[in-house]
């Protein structure tokens, strides 16, 4: 008579990677995948600047909570950190070699801009960019009275107002290559001073009294500025009235 054969306990099943003794993922673990997609998400519009911390925080969240059992996610979250990377050596390289940010600033003048009459002529203040600025146009400008070489914007306003400055003419930088910062502006006053000799002279018009408005590099070759303003003035004792009109008043000494 043969023996009964030895009984075994039985043996639970198998679990799958991630799953606990309910065969359920580990609580918190579920929206991993959802998280790190949100994350890829954010990245991806990383040109909103702000999406990236979003997506920044919840990668680190996936993987943060991520085990060696429990993978889901951690490729998305680790995908995501790699966009923002792209994107932050991206901006950087940008800023790098763009113009400042004052100089793209000066180029929309809608909203805050002059106001201008049917004749052109500035009749209310406003900021204008340099590359706005007309002939007979007349402004404030603290840059230009400190002689920066970079003019970016200035505060046009009427002539008959109390003002610092008048554009007396625009002349063009004739070479096809920026000549240089030093060179651009020695072209520019070799150009502007016939202009300041036929200029009103019972103003007793001097050259220290001229002064002159150049492209930069920048505005050469991003926007083609091949003008230069040829500007009289007084910065330390403004005055009213234009020259074209012969009715400025004011002091006539130099700067």
């Amino acid at each position: 008579m043969s023996s009964p054969l030895p009984s075994y306990p039985a043996q639970p099943a198998p679990r799958a990677p991630g799953e606990d003794w309910r065969g359920a993922p580990p609580p918190g673990r579920g929206a991993a995948r959802g998280l790190a997609v949100a994350a890829l998400v954010l990245a991806v519009l990383g040109f909103l600047v702000l999406t990236w911390v979003g997506a920044v925080v919840l990668a680190l969240i996936v993987l943060a909570g991520s085990s060696a059992r429990d993978r889901r996610g951690v490729g998305l979250a680790w995908t995501a950190l790699g966009v923002c990377l792209v994107w932050v050596v991206g901006v950087t390289a940008w800023l790098a070699i763009a113009p400042p940010a004052a100089f793209l600033d000066a180029l929309s003048t809608t909203g805050a801009g002059p106001g201008r009459g049917s004749d052109g002529q500035i009749e209310a203040e406003g900021r204008l960019s340099t590359l706005d600025l007309r002939e007979h146009d007349c402004f404030d400008s603290a840059e230009l009275a400190a002689e920066s070489p970079q003019i970016v914007q200035v505060d046009a306003k009427p002539c008959s107002d109390l003002h610092q400055f008048e554009v007396a003419a625009v002349v063009r930088i004739g070479t096809k290559d920026f000549p240089g910062t030093n060179r651009v502006q020695r072209m520019a006053t070799r150009k502007c001073v016939p202009h300041l000799r036929r200029l009103d002279s019972s103003r007793s018009l001097t050259l220290d009294m001229l002064w002159t408005i150049a492209p930069t590099a920048d505005s050469w070759t991003r926007f083609e500025d091949r003008t230069a303003l040829c500007v009289v003035g007084d910065p330390a004792h403004p005055s009213t009235g234009s020259v074209r009109d012969g009715d400025s008043s004011g002091p006539t000494t130099g700067v």
